[in-house]
């Protein structure tokens, strides 16, 4: 089938493992994740085990926050990263989707994380990007 690329925003908080893990939690409770049959799983960890080699193709995939670009893992981005991506350290919503230009940092099974600002200049949401492993 090959890798899709996957993308959540979420409200912004200062603990970006506590984002992730209730993004996790809602997306696992919606059983929106790929599954081997209808996704019934008992626990998240059930759900990817099923999934085998090939991944939820979600973020239940990705279970912690890091600080270098791993598999499984979403990576924070560095304001001078995304300056270099969105051509500002304080990305919008507008110019993630705009651009996407995260996804040329990764591959497949890897994620990244990063604040997105509202237009004064605030942070208002967390991007979650990746790669599913196939």
């Amino acid at each position: 089938m090959g890798a899709v690329s996957w993308i959540y925003f979420v409200p912004y908080q200062d603990d970006f493992q506590k984002a992730l893990d209730d993004l996790r939690t809602r997306e696992f409770a919606a059983r929106r994740y790929h599954a081997a049959g209808p996704p019934k799983h008992a626990t998240i960890e059930d759900a990817i085990n099923d999934a085998g080699a090939d991944g939820t193709r979600s973020i239940l995939d990705i279970g912690q926050i890091g600080n270098e670009i791993e598999f499984c893992e979403a990576c924070v981005l560095s304001e001078a990263t995304l300056d270099e991506l969105f051509e500002t350290p304080h990305p919008t919503h507008q110019d993630v989707v705009r651009e996407g230009s995260m996804y040329g940092l990764i591959d497949r099974g890897q994620a990244v994380c990063f604040p997105v600002y509202n237009q004064s200049g605030t942070p208002a949401e967390i991007c979650f990007a990746g790669y599913s492993f196939d």
